[in-house]
């Protein structure tokens, strides 16, 4: 497999699991809240904030494949061949924030029980 193929793999990781942590943990976060809401209408403020917080994974998901697309040369002017070893390191360095995205996504149910025991 060339470099550019794994450094495109690679960014479509990153926006991938991080965009399921995004959906994952606003599903969480939102279905918490609303019940929440329900009960206790002044609590809107802080249920809001609450539950803007999981776009955050999804956003550095993509920044990530950004920088990774734009490193292997497929953004911006010119194409530049990439060597399969830059291609695997660009593959790499995709999976720590596509992972850390996802879990975080799991990890957001923590914080809507603690909120929901705060208020």
């Amino acid at each position: 497999m060339d470099g550019t193929s794994l450094a495109v793999i690679g960014a479509t990781l990153s926006v991938l699991l991080a965009g399921g942590g995004t959906i994952i943990g606003t599903y969480y976060v939102a279905s918490g809240g609303a019940g929440l809401v329900s009960e206790k209408p002044t609590t809107f403020g802080p249920v809001l904030l609450v539950s803007a917080l999981p776009s955050s994974q999804g956003i550095y998901g993509f920044l990530a494949a950004v920088l990774i697309l734009q490193q292997a040369g497929l953004l911006g002017e010119g194409s530049v061949a990439v060597t399969p070893e830059a291609g695997t390191a660009l593959f790499l360095a995709s999976i720590p924030v596509g992972l850390l995205g996802l879990m975080s996504g799991f990890f957001q149910e923590i914080g809507r029980a603690s909120l929901r025991e705060r208020v």
